[in-house]
């Protein structure tokens, strides 16, 4: 019994000089990532470190088969005078009150046309532009919610409205809710995938010519996305201290989670904080950490992209397996490495040869029209970051630290290697690996407008350090730029590209998100290439591997020539909606209706059989 009691003392002394020695807090991660879905009551927590082991096959749709929303969790550490963490807080050791506040402001903001930091970039009108005296009734903007203690009650983002001028009405929009967990960390839940014209507007709107003009900026509508700050009051042993906020992001539903996009938003956070002397850049070439990870993002397209599978897959043009990863990883193959890196196409590229000669990655870029791929920035170059790495792997300059257990030769492509658990790290570096959780499943590029965010992720002047958003003073009245927002002032000292207020993130972005999510796909010119480039298929796929298939994939009965076919078989993601309705006004309306009827393509463990020369597979799974 003394030894206990001494026990607790020892734990309890302890914990005060370690409330002592704290100085401040910070929220991670710094920009947290939730998605909606049209789950009534079921929700599961999204990835919140790099390279995370998947949920189980099955785990992002309810018993019905709705779509489950991504909750965004946020932890506070404590840090000491020398700015190193050493705990975090829960409300074990702390008192906590978080609030949150998010908003909607696509429908006052300025129409999409493309990047405005771009070459090509033009003046933009305001969307709507016919609602003059009550633009502020188009933002949909909920009072700030708090929440605190312990698997605390749903706390809903309720009280915003969206005003439609044509039908002379006002309705109200849930944002999502607040929740704590069993240790008070918050969570934060989007809403659920609406998106209305409340006086029947369609979602296209035609010139006398038939042209289009109105794609992602569609009239008198709105959708329940969001952002906005996540702050904390935090006391510790009684007293207060000093909280550095964060911002959390609600975006659509990632519909290929665990595929890994090539280049992240937290890529491009982190990459724009070097070219901004945040921080300094890695002189050493690592080649897994700034090599391997290239091969490996391609590769993981072939189950979204059936010109990456014809490319990169078993049997391809180029495949990337074991074989070659081990290959290029030795210090005798330079000869190899050069070939490699030859293939990707460089920041300055400007080359635009289709087909089998098409470059490494195979994506659009921002500029990308309608036409065939012909201008710089039509094609995604490689980040000038990782270039400066492939580089020095070519030149066999790099750390070849390559654990060859973990790549057995003969695997087909690279097996999954995923990160130690979060609470195996220490202290002081969870903060890092939760700021880049979230924002590594995240797409950086095409940014036409994107997935989840777009181009001003780009620019350092939003940012308080790297993946932060600076919060902007309520106090400062909101700049008003004007019927018109042009290039110059877009990228101005006085423009919207620094501190952010609630919805500023997303409201660049489509509104309704469902017309994007079901337009910008891939392949847009047969001559060109008939599968690439591609937009988003690490998280709006194109061709998938169908549960069918796969069933026949898993077939011992059958002969190894039937079940290969229909491993190598994909079909368009798209498929449903294409087959049902001939123009894009009835697939865009029927995504918006029917979302979650579209297939999620998610990690499922192999035939036994060829668990060897294929450790993982990505299936996609339907609504039943």
């Amino acid at each position: 019994m003394t030894q206990k009691n001494d026990s607790n003392n020892f734990t309890q002394i302890a914990n005060e000089q370690m409330c002592n020695e704290i100085v401040y807090a910070k929220i991670h991660p710094g920009i947290g990532i939730a998605r909606v879905g049209n789950s009534i009551n079921e929700y599961f927590i999204g990835a919140e470190y790099p390279l995370a082991p998947p949920l189980p096959y099955g785990s992002f749709r309810d018993s019905s088969g709705a779509i489950k929303r991504q909750a965004s969790r946020f932890r506070i550490y404590g840090y000491n005078k020398a700015g190193k963490a050493v705990r975090e807080l829960t409300s074990e050791f702390a008192n906590i009150e978080w609030t949150v506040e998010v908003a909607n402001t696509k429908a006052s903001w300025y129409v999409f046309d493309s990047a405005m930091d771009q070459r090509t970039a033009k003046a933009v009108a305001r969307r709507n532009p016919d609602v003059k005296e009550l633009r502020s009734e188009l933002e949909i903007k909920p009072p700030a919610k708090k929440i605190s203690g312990v698997n605390a009650e749903a706390v809903q983002l309720d009280g915003g409205t969206f005003l439609s001028v044509p039908a002379n009405k006002r309705v109200s929009v849930n944002l999502g809710e607040l929740r704590t967990d069993e240790y008070g960390r918050l969570l934060v839940l989007g809403g659920h995938g609406v998106a209305s014209s409340p006086s029947g507007a369609p979602l296209l709107v035609f010139d006398d010519e038939g042209k289009e003009h109105n794609f992602n900026n569609s009239v008198d509508w709105f959708d329940d996305i969001s952002d906005g700050p996540v702050s904390a009051k935090v006391e510790l042993g009684g007293k207060s201290i000093p909280v550095t906020g964060a911002w959390v992001v609600v975006a659509p539903p990632d519909y290929a989670p665990g595929i890994i996009p090539f280049r992240s938003l937290y890529d491009l956070a982190l990459h724009t904080a070097i070219e901004a002397g945040m921080v300094p850049p890695e002189k050493m070439t690592s080649y897994t950490k700034h090599i391997l990870p290239q091969l490996e993002r391609l590769s993981g397209l072939q189950w979204v992209n059936l010109g990456s599978a014809q490319a990169h897959g078993p049997g391809g043009f180029y495949p990337i397996n074991t074989s070659l990863i081990h290959e290029i990883s030795k210090a005798t193959n330079q000869e190899k490495r050069e070939e490699v890196f030859k293939k990707f196409r460089s920041p300055d590229d400007e080359t635009t040869e289709g087909g089998h000669a098409l470059k490494w990655p195979q994506l659009y870029g921002d500029a990308y029209g309608a036409s065939v791929p012909a201008l710089k920035g039509d094609l995604l170059p490689v980040d000038s970051e990782v270039y400066r790495h492939l580089t020095n792997f070519s030149q066999s300059q790099f750390c070849s630290d390559l654990n060859e257990v973990d790549y057995p030769l003969n695997s087909e492509f690279p097996a999954p290697v995923y990160a130690k658990p979060l609470d195996q790290s220490a202290v002081s570096e969870q903060p890092d690996r939760l700021d880049a959780g979230p924002l590594s499943y995240c797409c950086a590029d095409a940014f036409h407008p994107g997935c989840e965010l777009t181009w001003i992720m780009r620019h350092a002047s939003i940012y308080s350090e790297v993946a932060r958003i600076k919060h902007c003073d309520a106090n400062i009245p909101a700049s008003d730029y004007g019927d018109v927002l042009t290039p110059d002032h877009a990228l101005s000292k006085d423009g919207p590209l620094h501190a952010q207020r609630a919805g500023d993130l997303t409201r660049w972005m489509a509104v309704p998100w469902h017309g994007d999510t079901a337009r910008c796909r891939s392949g847009y010119d047969p001559e060109f290439h008939p599968y690439l480039p591609s937009y988003w298929p690490s998280s709006v796929p194109n061709h998938v591997l169908t549960e069918t298939n796969f069933l026949i994939y898993s077939n011992t009965e059958l002969s190894d020539e039937i079940r290969q076919k229909a491993f190598q078989d994909r079909e368009a993601w798209m498929r449903k909606f294409l087959n049902e309705f001939d123009n894009s006004e009835d697939i865009m309306q029927a995504m918006v209706k029917r979302f979650d009827e579209m297939g999620i393509v998610q990690r499922h463990l192999p035939p036994l059989d060829y668990a060897g020369k294929y450790p993982t597979v990505f299936v996609e799974q339907l609504k039943k």
